[in-house]
């Protein structure tokens, strides 16, 4: 027999041990690359051990329990909780004749002592190599997935920064209060919605919240308290006029929020060439590398 197949067939109850990982939480990337590893030393198509079967069973029906990480939670309690009762000091004779013994219930199979039949692909080799393909593929899209929504959230966030830098400078160089540029007119909107002091009898409803295409225009309607009725207008015609100004310049960009990236490439441009200001330039070029390493990975 093999040394490996032995050492599968002699920790089956110990789903780690029989993958040659360590008795800790690990990721099912690591359960798969650990199950490869193993199987090439175990399986029947690639071993001449007599009990390789039974040895690939028990190593397959592990893959699976430890792959799934609710599962894999469930059997390293068991294990823990197993060491924990075999290193409790045994109580001396005397006092366990003292004790009142009272019958215990029959505890039910727990997952690890039952085993399960191992999945139909593995059957033969060529099927497990498909199976592992498949799931490594559906674990980097995951990941891919993972990593471009936190750059995409990045690039929002550093837009929105960016929006606020390009206001103030410009205001700083002289431009009138009733100015409204349309690369940072949708945080000019927000802001002034936001920060809206309204009439007595007037109160405000947020009926639309902030998503990835409006994030920086959530919508609002005002209500008159009395009546009951609401209108998109502000109530005090002077705001109401700094709003459409603010909605007719986000309309006139050519790089919507619909397009936060294509945004904020336009905006640091503007501030690269309006005032020399490159601050943003080494963030922004990390989060296209983050995107760029996202897109590689759901290929």
């Amino acid at each position: 027999m093999s040394t490996t197949c032995s050492t599968i067939l002699a920790n089956k109850q110990n789903y780690f041990a029989c993958l040659a990982l360590p008795i800790e939480k690990i990721t099912p990337s690591d359960v798969r690359r650990s199950y490869l590893k193993q199987a090439l030393k175990s399986h029947p198509d690639k071993v001449s051990c007599v009990n390789a079967s039974e040895a690939f069973q028990c190593l397959s029906v592990a893959f699976e329990a430890l792959y799934d990480p609710d599962s894999q939670s469930q059997h390293l309690a068991e294990l823990i909780s197993q060491a924990q009762l075999s290193s409790k000091p045994k109580a001396s004779s005397q006092t366990e004749s003292k004790k009142r013994k009272r019958p215990k219930p029959s505890p039910s199979p727990s997952p690890s002592q039952s085993q399960s039949p191992s999945p139909s692909w593995t059957t033969n080799w060529a099927n497990v190599e498909a199976e592992l393909a498949r799931r490594e593929a559906l674990e980097k899209a995951y990941i891919s997935s993972k990593r471009s929504a936190f750059a995409s959230k990045s690039i929002l966030r550093l837009l929105v920064r960016s929006q606020k830098i390009c206001r103030t400078l410009d205001e700083q160089a002289g431009c009138p209060p009733t100015f409204v540029n349309p690369l940072w007119a949708s945080v000019a909107m927000r802001e002034a919605l936001k920060g809206a002091t309204l009439p007595e009898g007037w109160s405000q409803r947020k009926v639309e919240e902030p998503s990835l295409t409006n994030f920086n225009n959530p919508k609002f309607v005002f209500r008159q308290v009395s009546s009951g009725l609401e209108q998109e207008n502000h109530p005090e015609e002077e705001k109401e006029l700094y709003l459409q100004k603010c909605r007719k310049a986000a309309g006139e960009n050519d790089n919507p929020m619909e397009m936060p990236r294509l945004l904020l490439g336009e905006l640091i441009e503007y501030l690269r060439e309006e005032y020399a200001y490159e601050d943003l330039d080494e963030e922004l070029a990390d989060l296209d590398l983050e995107l760029e390493n996202a897109e590689k990975l759901s290929l």
